[in-house]
């Protein structure tokens, strides 16, 4: 099987989500101590993967972004206005997002405490 966009786990030492080259929306959450393949069916083909103390960020060429915790369950999803060029994480729950459209770039800061505050605020 052939592997892209392995990343390993910030809080699990022995763990990596990998996307399968061949299908970009199946990933394969590997734990090597022991040794386990669990397979994920992602909903987007991901072109970037960030690891975070509480799970992975996962965004697509098209600006959505979905949030997996540490089993790969989807947590949050989202979506940013313009196609990302980079992701990063900072502290513990904040985001980085860089765009590029036409000839401007945005770089877009994400306080995903005060996101997942407002859903909360959104759905009742």
């Amino acid at each position: 099987m052939s592997l892209h966009l392995v990343t390993p786990n910030v809080t699990f030492r022995y763990r990596l989500l990998a996307v399968e080259q061949n299908n970009p929306t199946s990933a394969l959450l590997i734990d090597l101590k022991p040794f386990r393949v669990f397979g994920i069916l992602l909903e987007i083909a991901p072109a970037f993967i960030v690891a975070a103390n509480w799970g992975y960020i996962v965004a697509d060429r098209q600006g959505q972004i979905v949030l997996l915790d540490h089993n790969g369950q989807k947590i949050g999803a989202f979506q940013v206005p313009a196609a990302p060029t980079a992701i990063a994480t900072f502290a513990d729950s904040g985001l980085m997002i860089a765009t590029w459209s036409g000839n401007q770039g945005v770089l877009y800061k994400v306080d995903l405490r005060v996101l997942s505050q407002k859903v909360k605020e959104m759905v009742g």
